[in-house]
């Protein structure tokens, strides 16, 4: 799980690296990234081997062959990418280390719904092509968002939110079908991202919203 994560995080570097700009995360802080630490030798018990997990568990029915995804609300799976690109966000952000009180403003910052929507405009305006189901998701999260917060109830603004929620919901899709696509989507997400000007981006989306 370690690998996995710090793997992300040099993907996502790599990406805004390509996209180029002066980011944060751009090449030069890759030779700070640490190596991750071999495995716990106690998590392999101690005859050395990793213990029994039982796989039943594990199993979801959305695993099986022929699930009606139909039948699945794109409201669950909003919160679900919710929770996804937050964990994703401050992994990103977790090395090189940040002052707790910048961590939070940055993380703060990636997770907001006008983030999200500007990432999104940007990944298309770069030519990044979305799969006929993934638009799908996009759209059935657009159109199911609910009410926006007090901030976001203006018309244009409330179209930010519904274009944030359908990116949570696709986020939400492929966390549980394709973590391998999920990886790709928002490491040229995060690369379109320019964390360097991302606070007066956002600064001047606040001030086209309150015309």
């Amino acid at each position: 799980a370690m690998a996995a994560r710090f793997g992300f995080a040099l993907a996502c570097r790599r990406a805004s690296g390509l996209a180029g700009g002066a980011s944060r995360w751009g090449a030069s802080s890759l030779a700070t990234l640490p190596s991750p630490p071999p495995p716990a030798a106690a998590a392999l018990g101690a005859t050395g081997v990793p213990p029994r997990i039982d796989a039943t568990l594990l199993n979801s029915p959305m695993s099986a062959p022929g699930f009606d995804w139909g039948s699945v609300s794109p409201n669950s799976l909003e919160r679900l990418g919710d929770a996804v690109y937050t964990m994703k966000a401050r992994t990103l952000l977790f090395w090189p280390p940040l002052l707790p009180k910048d961590y939070a403003q940055r993380c703060m910052q990636l997770v907001r719904a006008e983030t999200q929507a500007l990432g999104l405009e940007r990944l298309r305006a770069a030519g990044f092509e979305f799969t006929a189901a993934e638009q799908n998701w996009l759209r059935r999260g657009r159109n199911s968002a609910g009410l926006p917060p007090p901030r976001l109830r203006r018309s244009q603004s409330s179209n930010l939110y519904r274009q944030a929620a359908g990116f949570e919901c696709l986020l939400g899709f492929l966390f549980l079908t394709d973590q391998v696509r999920l990886d790709l989507v928002l490491s040229h997400f995060f690369g379109a991202l320019d964390l360097a000007t991302l606070e007066s981006c956002l600064e001047d989306i606040k001030s086209d919203t309150d015309e």
